[in-house]
């Protein structure tokens, strides 16, 4: 039996990425709608399942932009708890083409921390 290691090797790190720990905390993406230079647009989120976030993006050129984002979500209710920060910054550009459509791009560095677990129940009335 002839074993192909590329195909090996490549079998092993898609199978170590795909089971991977991590707890998955997707956020609304920003794409601030900015247009012209000196505009600035700001962006509030309050989420039902308790997460909320911000982001500010300004124009300080023409053409680029500026973003600084933050969410987070703090869960302590149940036994079952999921807790979630991130940040992130970013810088890029935009092109207005015609009046009705906007090209734009951002690139930047993000952090986040995520908590998953399971907490025995405590009980509301002494035994």
């Amino acid at each position: 039996m002839k074993i192909d290691l590329p195909s090996l090797l490549q079998f092993l790190l898609l199978s170590a990425l795909l089971t991977s720990c991590s707890v998955y905390a997707p956020v609304q993406p920003t794409v601030p709608q900015l247009t012209a230079r000196g505009q600035a647009e700001v962006v509030a989120l309050v989420h039902l399942n308790g997460q909320v976030g911000g982001s500010v993006a300004y124009s300080p050129l023409r053409y680029a932009t500026v973003l600084a984002t933050s969410y987070s979500k703090s869960d302590s209710r149940d036994t079952t708890y999921f807790r979630n920060r991130q940040f992130e910054v970013a810088a890029g550009g935009y092109h207005p083409i015609g009046r009705h459509f906007l090209i734009s791009a951002l690139g930047g560095y993000g952090r986040a921390k995520s908590a998953r677990g399971f907490r025995e129940n405590r009980h509301p009335f002494p035994t």
